[in-house]
């Protein structure tokens, strides 16, 4: 029977891998959009317009997808650091129509593309694995590893930089074995093209590519192999990778040396994030030094990471021994390379505590030398068993595969939050969930689905973290979902309009880690209001991926209040209430109104003369007076604002607005003023922004006001003022210091 098999193996592991391939891409659409995925999309095609305008000239480069993404220039992007060279095959996809439901469309190729990429690392482990151990099987439990990994098999569909990286990181090992094994020109060449690819994705590539070329002169060397014809393949190699990096750079074409200086810097030390990580349950910026082999460790299914750890042992153990023996191998030395690539850069984060954040996903590239490590430990162990041992390990590691395999099929599809029992009971209380926003989509769907009597869902978010996801969610539901959704974006809190909010674990413990340790307020803007105490579930994405940890709902849909269909008929107000209030107000709004007269200050409609005589446009309220009066606990009779030099891009801040707010009272005022300023103080602290502040205080009057480098690309101005019961808040982008006098002006117009 195992002759058979042995002599039919191509073909049983070719289906096998045509299995994988298929099961994976059946499964793409189910997988929603990453944070970051329009972020690459838009580094392709600043790619791409370098390339057509290189052939067609400037004045034919494209600006943007067929969807509407925007292309900038390189020297504009400040995600110019990685490239996108893996995804030039795809590049035609961005100018398709693809009429209704573009956005969705292009999402699911691009997935699509990503899982094939991935799977090139699974047949290049497979590779790998099999040549350093001797034998198919081995090879195979590689690419199974790899593939029934749930993490990995989850991001494998979307992750466009991390995985990909990886991937290309694992032919680059391959083809580099192959160099080392056979010496010759073709794998040398596909040797430096992989390497440049990889290097292409991110900078830290370019160390494994060197740990090969090393490794290939002391092969040289200790064999005694040196020749004219073995030095041409090894130079062959580094002029190749350097030709082919600087051909799928467009980057590096104009400004070489500053696009190499810039390149290096940031992903040593991405300190242009300016977010907090929640780990062990509280908040950190930068991370503790073993946050990358804690993240390591729980979330690698146990067994394998039992495997890796055996791995480094064997290997010093089988090195020893070809020391003693004078007798080298070629899978002992690829061993120790691993080590060396995997421990380069476990020490580098833990030592120099670079800016990471995202579990340890910055470091995937060091999981095939972690899985090659653990085939090797495999390989190790059952050579040297017999009878029922071995049968035991092989059925330990069997056992280990069919675990992964019910987690990835019973979570499905959010294997991206997997856990191991080293976790804990209750990984929630110190770990990240859907960090990236992805399962928002799904949870629209299912709240769809479970309420088919609703014919419109008005849903908001508590923060902007989960307000960015949900925004992406709503533009690549499928048709039929989209048209029961209608999403009201966050301003400073729930809007009040909606009927639901949704809300994400994990800004809500960075926000109430925030307000505990009044540290950073990276996602807290003073918003107390926390729905998960204050208002009902009606919706859930819940995981358990362990037997031994708590399920958790990591992505929440409550419901802000009962919405016209569900309310009963004690509970609505009447008519003739409603109106009395109205009427209330009324006579309230008219009180307020005269006292502002005669304290001399500036009611709403002199402030909207005054902005359109300034050739601002007067908006509706910019953050309601009941989203203002909950999340500060104070009385708000009216805001009013007005911009100038808006963007069509809904998420752009124009270039300079004023709000205007008339509190209840004088010391509902100054609540307010003194918890934004509060918030903005802490904010520039902890993010170490480059923002200079000034504060003046009186009896009727306080004053501060910030200038500077906020993080958003632009010098902001920002100035608060309290006269009496009123704040005036003013922004303006600028260049240079004279940009702020017109503003200035019209402050001083509007009596301030």
């Amino acid at each position: 029977m195992m002759e058979k098999i042995n002599k039919h193996h191509r073909i049983i592991v070719a289906c096998a891998l045509l299995v994988m391939l298929v099961a994976g891409l059946f499964v793409t659409s189910d997988y929603g959009m990453p944070w970051d995925e329009l972020l690459e999309i838009r580094t392709l095609g600043s790619n791409v317009r370098e390339y057509i305008g290189l052939v067609q000239g400037e004045e034919n480069e494209p600006i943007k997808s067929s969807t509407g993404i925007t292309f900038p220039d390189y020297l504009k992007n400040e995600d110019m650091d990685h490239g996108q060279a893996a995804y030039y095959a795809f590049s035609p996809a961005l100018f398709v129509d693809f009429g209704e439901g573009a956005e969705r469309s292009l999402m699911i190729l691009w997935h699509g593309y990503t899982f094939l990429i991935f799977m090139a690392g699974v047949v290049a482990l497979y590779f790998i694995c099999a040549t350093l151990c001797g034998d198919w099987k081995y090879g195979a439990l590689g690419s199974l590893f790899l593939y029934l990994s749930p993490r990995f098999f989850a991001e494998g569909h979307y992750n466009s930089k991390d995985i990909v990286t990886m991937s290309l990181a694992l032919l680059c090992i391959w083809f580099g074995i192959k160099m080392i094994k056979e010496k010759k020109f073709i794998y040398s060449v596909l040797f430096a093209l992989s390497g440049a690819f990889a290097t292409n994705t991110r900078i830290s590539a370019v160390f494994l590519f060197g740990l090969f070329g090393i490794l290939y002169i002391i092969s040289l060397s200790v064999n005694k192999q040196w020749s004219k014809r073995h030095f041409l393949v090894g130079l062959a190699a580094v002029l190749s990778f350097l030709g082919f990096f600087y051909l799928i750079s467009p980057a590096a074409w104009r400004e070489p040396i500053e696009f190499i200086s810039y390149t290096l810097k940031r992903s040593a030390d991405f300190s242009a994030w300016p977010g907090i990580v929640y780990f062990w349950g509280t908040i950190h910026r930068p991370v503790p030094p073993l946050y990358i082999p804690v993240m390591i460790g729980v979330t690698t299914p146990l067994l394998l990471l039992l495997l890796i750890l055996t791995g480094h042992i064997t290997s010093v153990i089988q090195l020893i021994k070809e020391i003693k023996t004078k007798k080298f191998s070629l899978s002992t030395p690829i061993y120790i390379l691993c080590i060396v690539y995997i421990w380069t850069f476990l020490l580098f984060a833990i030592i120099k505590q670079p800016i990471l954040y995202n579990s340890w996903r910055h470091f995937y590239f060091l999981n095939g030398a972690l899985l090659i490590l653990a085939v090797g430990a495999v390989q190790f162990i059952v050579s040297r068993l017999k009878g029922k041992w071995k049968w035991i390990s092989v059925g330990a590691v069997s056992a280990q595969l069919v675990a992964c395999l019910v987690i990835i099929i019973v979570s499905h599809p959010f294997q991206y939050v997997y856990y191991n029992s080293l976790a804990g009971p209750d990984p929630a209380i110190g770990y990240e969930f859907d960090y990236w926003n992805v399962s928002q989509v799904n949870l629209l769907m299912k709240l769809v689905d479970e309420n088919p009597e609703v014919m419109i869902f008005k849903i908001s978010s508590n923060d902007w973290y989960t307000d960015d996801g949900l925004q992406k969610a709503y533009n690549i539901l499928p048709e039929e979902y989209k048209m029961h959704i209608k999403v009201y974006p966050f301003s400073g809190g729930p809007d009040l309009d909606a009927d639901y909010v949704m809300q994400n674990d994990l800004p809500e413990k960075i926000m109430e880690a925030e307000k505990k340790y009044q540290q950073g307020y990276y996602i807290y803007t003073g918003n107390d209001f926390v729905p998960s105490m204050e208002c009902p579930k009606v919706a859930s994405l819940t995981t358990q991926t362990s037997p031994f940890n708590k399920p958790v709902d990591f992505m929440v849909i409550y419901a802000l209040g009962e919405s016209e269909e569900s309310m009963s008929a004690e509970e609505s107000m009447t008519a003739e209430e409603s109106m009395t209030v109205e009427a209330s107000m009324s006579v309230e709004a008219s009180i307020a109104e005269a006292s502002l007269i005669a304290k001399g200050l500036m009611t709403v409609e002199a402030f909207r003369e005054i902005m359109e005589d300034e050739e601002f446009i007067v908006d509706d309220e910019r953050g309601s007076s009941e989203e203002i009066s909950q999340m500060f606990g104070v009385a708000v009779n009216e805001v009013i604002s007005a911009t100038q030099g808006a963007s069509t891009d809904p998420d752009a801040m124009p270039d300079a607005y004023f709000i205007y707010t008339i509190f209840g009272s004088s010391d509902d005022a100054i609540k307010f003023f003194n918890a934004r300023v509060d918030n903005m103080e802490m904010g520039i602290e902890g993010l170490g922004l480059d923002v200079t502040t000034t504060l003046e205080n009186s009896d009727n009057k306080d004053k501060w006001t910030g200038k500077g480098d906020w993080g958003e690309g632009f010098n902001l101005y920002q100035c608060y003022i309290r006269l009496e019961n009123t704040v005036l808040v003013v922004t303006k982008k600028y260049n240079l210091e004279s940009d702020i006098e017109p503003v200035d002006a019209i402050v001083s117009k509007l009596g301030y």
